[in-house]
């Protein structure tokens, strides 16, 4: 089946995709700040898995800023404007994988792109000459400023690609001395285009720190970025990793799915989520739900195993719930599904037939646009 898109190429349909999802994410990062998002399965993560989810979520916000630049003057500038902007309707109602890897491009040439550009100073005297003159929007001037203040944004600050490097911290040794590590990543899903952050806690064997073993470190990041895919479950992750590097013992794997965003005009919504945003379709503010689903996996014991001919190495045995059928289905030992959505949405779904969504956490956000508790 052809994947679903919506192509943009009317601005104030572009614009309002942006402030949508600006608005939406800074939420996101409201509730990250609260708590981490979902269990951390006894591993002792807690500031620190929050303090990582935050960077992806600041870098998020940063990439969707930048590309809002890029964009700007969708169906005004006709004949130097990039490739139109493209998102995944059905599946993620985030741009399609393209916009994600075409940033990481243009960020290699941001310095030489800003080096023909005139610099901003010089960009706003010509727009107020071109006003005063011609009494007309200079629309190539603000084409100009648009992709100069774009570039810039790409040298900035840290933002999110399409894969982000892989980082790998010491954690305090266990009470019996074992190194351990937790190794946390992010890519954009191919696949389902949606930001996919993960963090697997390791344990290790070895008998020198992984910083000092350079070609260990390189296969380890190799191997896991190679495994990110929404496809694979993750004891299918976790169980390649614990064989393919027999000294590492993967203890924790958490996944969390960015997504997906359902709005009235940009998404083709599922039944129950169309029922639900169906009274808000002329409402403004009130025509969206974002979720995030956090997948988990722990290991619940070790066993030795043979290797070769006369070895052992040692094997994790991997809790998967067998009575969840979304934990089967994602070879995890848990699955955790949240919500935000806005009031009236958030209304009709506790006095309607909305079974399946009633045990999804949801955060609420109040007719002032502030937060509100989950529920």
């Amino acid at each position: 089946m052809p994947e679903a898109r919506l192509e943009f190429s009317d601005n104030d349909l572009c614009r309002r995709y942006f402030a949508k999802f600006a608005r939406v994410i800074a939420i996101v990062q409201e509730i990250a700040k609260r708590a981490p998002l979902g269990a951390s399965g006894g591993q002792g993560l807690g500031d620190l898995e929050s303090e990582i989810i935050a960077q992806y979520l600041a870098r998020l916000a940063g990439s969707f800023a930048a590309l809002s630049m890029k964009h700007l003057l969708t169906g005004l500038v006709h004949n130097r404007l990039p490739a139109k902007l493209e998102i995944d309707q059905a599946d993620s109602g985030f741009p399609v994988f393209r916009e994600l890897l075409a940033l990481g491009d243009d960020g290699k040439q941001a310095q030489a792109r800003l080096a023909e550009l005139p610099d901003r100073r010089t960009l706003k005297g010509d727009i107020i000459d071109y006003l005063l003159k011609h009494k007309s929007m200079p629309r190539d001037l603000q084409f100009a400023m648009s992709q100069r203040v774009y570039h810039e944004a790409l040298l900035e600050r840290p933002l999110f690609y399409a894969r982000n490097e892989l980082k790998l911290l010491p954690l305090e040794a266990d009470q019996d001395g074992v190194l351990r590590y937790l190794a946390y990543w992010a890519v954009y899903d191919s696949q389902r285009n949606l930001p996919n952050i993960y963090l697997m806690v390791l344990d290790s064997s070895h008998s020198a720190p992984l910083a000092s073993e350079h070609d260990l470190r390189r296969r380890v990041v190799d191997h896991l970025l190679a495994q990110s895919l929404s496809s694979l479950k993750l004891v299918t992750i976790a169980t390649g990793f614990d064989q393919d590097f027999p000294e590492l013992h993967p203890k924790l794997i958490k996944r969390i799915h960015v997504g997906p965003l359902y709005a009235n005009r940009f998404t083709k919504h599922a039944d129950v989520i169309q029922r639900l945003l169906a009274e808000a379709e002329d409402e403004a503010g009130q025509d969206w739900v974002f979720c995030w689903t956090v997948e988990s996996l722990f290991s619940k014991a070790s066993e030795w195993a043979p290797s070769g001919m006369f070895g052992e190495t040692q094997k994790e045995i991997y809790h998967v719930d067998l009575h969840d059928p979304e934990a089967f289905e994602a070879g995890a030992s848990a699955v955790e599904r949240a919500m935000i959505l806005p009031y009236r949405p958030y209304q009709r779904l506790v006095e309607g037939d909305f079974e399946q969504l009633k045990p999804i956490r949801k955060y609420v956000v109040g007719p002032d646009g502030m937060l509100l508790d989950h529920v």
